[in-house]
C-alpha cells in the first residue's frame, strides 16, 4: 500500500495552513514574513515550470535532430 495523501488531508492541511496565515492587523511582521515565503515559493514554482518549458525545447530539438541523422543514415545505405 502507498503513503498517497488522500483528500482528506489535502483539505486538513489547507485549513491547517489558513489558520497558520498570521493577520496582518494582529502581527504585521509575522504577515510581512509570512506572505514574503509564499511569493518566495510561487517564484520558485514559475522558476519550475519555465525550466520545464526550456527542458521539453530541448528534447524537441534532440528529436529533430535524431530524425534527421536517421534520414540521412536511411539515404546513405
Amino acid at each position: 500500500m502507498t503513503d498517497k495523501p488522500s483528500a482528506m488531508d489535502s483539505e486538513s492541511t489547507d485549513s491547517r495552513a489558513e489558520l497558520a496565515r498570521p493577520k496582518a492587523s494582529e502581527d504585521p511582521y509575522a504577515y510581512t514574513l509570512f506572505t514574503s515565503q509564499a511569493l518566495g515559493l510561487q517564484r520558485t514554482v514559475e522558476e519550475v515550470k519555465e525550466a520545464e518549458r526550456e527542458l521539453r525545447q530541448d528534447i524537441k530539438s534532440v528529436e529533430n535532430r535524431l530524425d534527421r541523422v536517421e534520414q540521412e543514415m536511411n539515404r546513405e545505405m
